[in-house]
């Protein structure tokens, strides 16, 4: 008896990891209860829209301090808005929970700040709200660390909200 290969993932339409290479070569859920079997398939199949341009600039060649920005609209009631809220309520659940800066003082503001977007950023991962752009990361030299041309101009009363 020949052993029916699996495929790494998730199901797109029953989120199980049953996955399967069927006989026919195509990718399958093999959980009987999953309403869309195909589902992984079709998604496979699906062909970028080439009339369609990229949202995303191109990957700089040059340092990584000439990246182009996406612009973002994070106002309130927007998605970003949204998403920030998100990942804010679940950096504020870390700080405050046994693990977080609440409850263990005497830590380092770096270890403030990772440990409140590590939680946020993961959380906003396994929800899938954000997803990881790996071809991007590893396609780049680099990566500028610095937003400050994106921050809110400062009047003689401080910064803007």
């Amino acid at each position: 008896m020949t052993a029916i290969p699996t495929v790494q993932g998730h199901c797109p339409a029953c989120h199980r990891t049953t996955l399967i290479l069927g006989a026919d070569g195509y990718v399958t859920c093999a959980h009987l209860d999953c309403p869309n079997p195909t589902a992984a398939s079709d998604l496979l199949a699906q062909q970028p829209d080439s009339a369609t341009p990229s949202s995303k600039p191109p990957i700089p060649s040059g340092l990584p301090f000439d990246w182009p920005r996406i612009p973002i609209d994070d106002t309130d009631g927007t998605d970003a808005w949204q998403i920030i809220r998100i990942a804010t309520r679940a950096g504020d659940q870390w700080a405050l929970g046994e693990h977080g800066s609440y409850r263990q003082p005497g830590m380092s503001l770096s270890e403030i700040t990772g440990g409140v977007i590590r939680e946020a950023l993961l959380h906003l991962l396994e929800l899938g709200l954000i997803d990881i752009d790996g071809e991007r990361m590893h396609g780049a030299s680099g990566w500028p660390v610095r937003r400050e041309q994106f921050l809110p101009a400062a009047t003689p009363e401080g910064p803007t909200s």
